[in-house]
């Protein structure tokens, strides 16, 4: 059984020695002294007691400054503390508990009552640090289960962004097969009587030069996008810290979220980019995700909306910060809305268990992450509605030292 730790606090020795002889034969107690408010505080942080038996008339610091102080610091704010006094009046034990004390006690005590006071405080101070371990317990389960819900909801992003690019990529292989048969009627022809082929043979060999181009043409785009995407997946899993342009992290997640067909042909996208952006230290993942994340919520915010749908991404930059603004032609966000939007499980869409193919839903935890994300580099994110319309996104991120 672990030993419970008593720390009494009093100027008179006979008073000490009175709570020892108490105690002598305990061996559950662990006891600890000391003479003077100065010492009782140091010997809080080293002996970390469970309970404070405290006189209030000292020299010095007084048992109910010592008292406040307990209470006031992080470390000892759960550490119980019984006043001693020989005062009877109302009135003291009044700034007694004022003073944050957990219970009074009066001199001369019985000693019956001041062990039933004890055992009270440290039931107390046993439920207290139980409740405390289920706490940090209960937390840890949910930051394990948000961190679940995050790599899901990444997850799910990837697998939509998936389908727009299967699609995205069916029109260049189009393209390539249209292309090569169009090669074999041509041969077919050059290859067909003598005399047409002598007669047509140029004309049918400068289409057939037509059409390859048009073959490499569609291949390169292939290509490319195949590259954009290894190369998105390659940063995406690293997780090393790396000096970063945030202009370069944004274009790349415009182009990869070209496969999104509502943001493609459907939405107007306004792209202002300051030139010579400082740079930034950090892990591309991260920024890939806030601006991914971002750009997507305006997209959806402006699915229903039948005025032109524009998207304006603005970057921008001062001796500390750079700032992006993600603005979007949707109806707003509520002001009482615009509270919790950063708030874990907080969500404007709809979830559903049998979300259908291509269906908008929302764990509540994408606006939660981009903010930890950003906190977690010394920035923030906020939110505010336009004059014009439509909701504005700022996030602010403290950039390396400009080289002069």
């Amino acid at each position: 059984m672990k030993k419970k730790k008593i720390l009494v606090v009093d100027d008179e020795q006979k008073n000490l020695a009175a709570i020892k002889r108490i105690f002598w034969e305990d061996e559950n107690v662990s006891l600890e002294f000391a003479d003077n408010g100065k010492t009782a505080l140091e010997k809080v942080e080293s002996f970390s007691p469970d309970i404070v038996l405290l006189d209030i008339l000292m020299p010095g610091l007084d048992g109910y400054q010592v008292c406040q102080k307990i209470k006031e610091s992080p470390r000892s704010s759960n550490v119980m503390v019984l006043l001693l006094s020989g005062k009877t009046a109302l009135e003291d034990r009044i700034k007694g508990y004022e003073a944050s004390a957990d219970d009074y006690i009066s001199k001369p005590y019985d000693v019956e009552e001041l062990k039933a006071k004890i055992n009270i405080l440290l039931r107390l101070k046993g439920a207290q640090d139980e409740l405390k371990k289920m706490n940090l317990d209960l937390e840890n389960l949910v930051q394990k289960r948000t961190k679940e819900l995050v790599q899901k909801e990444q997850q799910a992003i990837v697998g939509r962004m998936v389908q727009g690019i299967v699609h995205n990529l069916r029109g260049p292989f189009s393209g390539v097969k249209g292309f090569v048969y169009l090669i074999q009627m041509s041969l077919k022809d050059c290859l067909g009587p003598a005399d047409q082929c002598s007669t047509e043979l140029s004309s049918n060999l400068k289409t057939i030069a037509g059409y390859v181009d048009q073959c490499l043409v569609a291949s390169n785009r292939l290509e490319d996008m195949i590259n954009e995407l290894l190369n998105k997946g390659r940063k995406d899993a690293s997780k090393e810290k790396t000096v970063i342009d945030l202009n370069d992290v944004l274009r790349s997640e415009l182009d990869f979220l070209q496969a999104d067909m509502e943001l493609k042909h459907k939405i107007k996208q306004t792209i202002l980019l300051t030139e010579n952006l400082p740079l930034i230290q950090g892990i591309h993942s991260d920024f890939s995700q806030i601006f991914s994340n971002l750009i997507q919520n305006a997209v959806h915010a402006m699915k229903t909306s039948i005025s032109p749908k524009e998207i304006s991404i603005v970057s921008q930059f001062d001796e500390q910060n750079i700032i992006f603004e993600f603005m979007d032609s949707g109806a707003g966000i509520e002001p009482e809305i615009q509270e919790k939007i950063f708030e874990p499980f907080f969500s404007t869409k709809e979830m559903k268990d049998d979300v259908k193919e291509g269906e908008s839903f929302g764990t509540g935890l994408g606006l939660y992450t981009c903010a930890e994300i950003i906190r977690f580099y010394d920035g923030w994110i906020s939110v505010s509605n336009r004059e014009e319309g439509g909701a504005c996104f700022t996030v602010v991120l403290p950039h390396l030292p400009v080289r002069k």
